[in-house]
């Protein structure tokens, strides 16, 4: 098909009503929740996963993805500003993507655990927008629920290849995957076994969708209606409907 990159078949995507908090999500105590984990069977029914479905894990991409445009509503008007610093491509106030606007939980990842891989910083670990980031954005049913486990401790973000949670920040363009597989690592070492072709990673650059492949990994462009920079980047960011869980790797055009 068109866009396509690797070898892998597509499935169909999946859309879900979900809860809107981890107490809605799961009435487990963190106290339980490490043990269960450890059972795949039981981890499954804890996650709210049928038995013998594999887990799976979304990883976004922040800027252009996560984000568009700082304060641009006229070309993106499903997007919401914020009165948050983002300091990507020149700064401004922090732009919520029509996938970040909408939020997570509307598309299959809802389903997931969820990562971030960024080649930036944010606006720095410790601001404001990096930890709405953490706290707001990166929500789902299936992955509040594992962050139950250790709210505080599993809420910190990585860098580079160094990951010691979900979150990595300042990892290379065209090296994501390498963060990625190693993302994936981190949730298999908390108890949480999720095979390579159940990774997905969206990104609005072009040069990084291709080297997942070489991981085995899914990856997808988004932002593909609204391009900058020549093209090279996104400028809207993602949309839900981008959102596909489809295996291969997938560039927009």
């Amino acid at each position: 098909p068109e866009g396509w990159a690797g070898p892998r078949e597509e499935e169909a995507a999946e859309g879900k009503s979900v809860p809107t908090s981890a107490t809605e999500a799961s009435s487990v105590s963190s106290e339980s929740l490490g043990s269960l984990l450890n059972n795949s069977t039981v981890a499954n029914a804890t996650l709210g996963l049928a038995t013998g479905q594999p887990a799976c894990l979304c990883v976004f991409d922040i800027d252009r993805t996560l984000t568009g445009r700082q304060g641009n509503t006229q070309r993106c008007p499903q997007n919401r500003p914020t009165d948050m610093w983002d300091s990507a491509y020149g700064g401004g106030h922090a732009t919520l993507s029509a996938l970040s606007n909408a939020g997570i939980r509307t598309t299959f990842c809802d389903g997931c655990v969820l990562g971030i891989c960024s080649a930036g910083h944010g606006s720095g670990s410790s601001s404001p927008w990096n930890n709405y980031l953490l706290n707001e954005v990166m929500r789902g049913a299936v992955h509040d629920t594992f962050m139950l486990k250790n709210p505080i401790g599993f809420k910190q973000w990585s860098q580079g290849t160094n990951v010691i949670s979900p979150f990595v920040l300042g990892q290379s363009n065209r090296q994501k995957q390498d963060a990625v597989e190693l993302v994936r690592k981190w949730y298999e070492q908390q108890g949480l076994q999720i095979p390579p072709q159940e990774v997905y990673f969206f990104g609005d650059r072009t040069e990084n969708i291709a080297p997942f492949h070489y991981r085995g990994l899914n990856s997808r462009e988004v932002s593909c209606g609204t391009r900058d920079q020549q093209g090279r980047i996104g400028y809207c960011g993602a949309s839900p409907a981008e959102i596909v869980k489809a295996r291969g790797n997938y560039l927009c055009r």
